[in-house]
């Protein structure tokens, strides 16, 4: 941690591509965020929360890349892996050469991944210190973290196409009632979860999908057309997760 010019403490960001769930298992990715060489976002009280999947968080349109003006963005989502569960998000700008991380706030049922269409208001106000980087620093570990690709496997290659695909039959699967908002593979091979929400927010489902052979391009149509090619009265749902609470 250095001082800017103007007196605000400079914090340094490193974006780490970890292994997530029992075991580590490698197609569980998730991007620890790390603040001066420490994870300082990950739990408040009794609540616990992890990073998001790299293929949401980085890329050449990173959310955490400030915009013209501040936005609110989720760097953290809960720790159950259901973001509309809980979140840490804080108003993400840049003025000049710092970028800062402000106003840290906790939403429920707004957030499906690290960006919204507009920043919400509201939620519940988290204790952690507002965070001041050097925006040079801080836009070269995003293009860092966003080159270093050492993390995918075939199962993940998969599953990112996958996403892809279902992303592209958004409208569709809205007519059917559904927003989709993840993909994960499973530990057994050549399955994979599709996590979808009612486009109502009250639930969010969690349907199992079976690989065939090919490249991970096969495999990912082939599970996308079971999907979109089905009623999803007859989706194969392993689990049910009410949104609304009591």
């Amino acid at each position: 941690m250095t001082h800017g010019n103007a007196g605000d403490l400079i914090s340094a960001l490193e974006l780490r591509v970890e292994r997530y769930g029992a075991g580590g298992h490698p197609d569980y990715p998730v991007v620890t965020i790390l603040i001066d060489g420490q994870e300082r976002l990950a739990c408040h009280g009794r609540r616990g929360y992890k990073g998001f999947s790299p293929t949401q968080i980085l890329g050449a349109r990173s959310p955490l890349l400030p915009g013209d003006a501040p936005r609110r963005v989720a760097v953290y989502g809960c720790c159950c892996g259901i973001t509309r569960c809980g979140c840490v998000a804080a108003l993400v700008s840049q003025r000049g050469d710092q970028v800062t991380w402000t106003d840290f706030r906790d939403f429920t049922g707004v957030y499906d991944g690290p960006a919204t269409q507009a920043s919400p208001e509201g939620g519940v106000l988290l204790p952690f210190p507002d965070l001041v980087f050097d925006a040079r620093r801080y836009r070269a570990e995003i293009e860092r973290a966003t080159a270093d690709r050492a993390w995918q496997t075939p199962d993940w290659q998969a599953a990112d196409l996958l996403w892809q695909f279902l992303d592209q039959e958004r409208s569709h699967l809205a007519r059917l009632g559904w927003v989709p908002d993840g993909i994960r593979s499973d530990y057994r091979e050549g399955q994979f979860d599709a996590w979808l929400t009612d486009t109502g927010g009250r639930e969010q489902i969690r349907v199992r999908l079976t690989a065939g052979d090919g490249t991970p391009a096969d495999r990912a149509r082939l599970m996308a057309d079971a999907l979109v090619r089905t009623e999803p009265g007859h989706w194969p749902v392993a689990r049910r997760h009410s949104l609304i609470r009591p």
